[in-house]
C-alpha cells in the first residue's frame, strides 16, 4: 500500500512537471506572438514600469498560482493521495 502510494506520488510529481513545462513553453510563444504584434509599441521592460504595469503582473501571476494549485489538487484528489 505504501509503495501504490509512493509510486502514485512520483507519477503525479512527473505530470505536473510536465504540466508546467507545457504551460511555459506556451507563455513564451504567446509573449514572442504579442511583442511581435506590438514591436511598434514600447519596449517590455518600459511597459512593465508603467502606471499599473507592476501591479497587472501581480494578479496574473497570483490568477495563475491559485490555477495550478486547482489542477494539483483535483489530480492528487484522483489519485487518492491527498483529501
Amino acid at each position: 500500500m505504501v509503495m501504490e502510494r509512493e509510486e502514485a506520488l512520483e507519477a503525479a510529481t512527473r505530470l505536473v512537471d510536465e504540466v508546467i513545462q507545457e504551460a511555459e513553453a506556451e507563455a513564451a510563444r504567446r509573449r514572442k506572438e504579442s511583442a511581435a504584434q506590438s514591436s511598434g509599441k514600447k519596449s517590455l521592460n518600459e511597459d512593465d514600469l508603467s502606471e499599473g504595469g507592476i501591479s497587472a503582473i501581480i494578479k496574473r501571476g497570483t490568477r495563475l498560482q491559485t490555477r495550478a494549485r486547482g489542477f494539483v489538487t483535483r489530480i492528487l484528489t484522483q489519485l487518492r493521495i491527498c483529501k
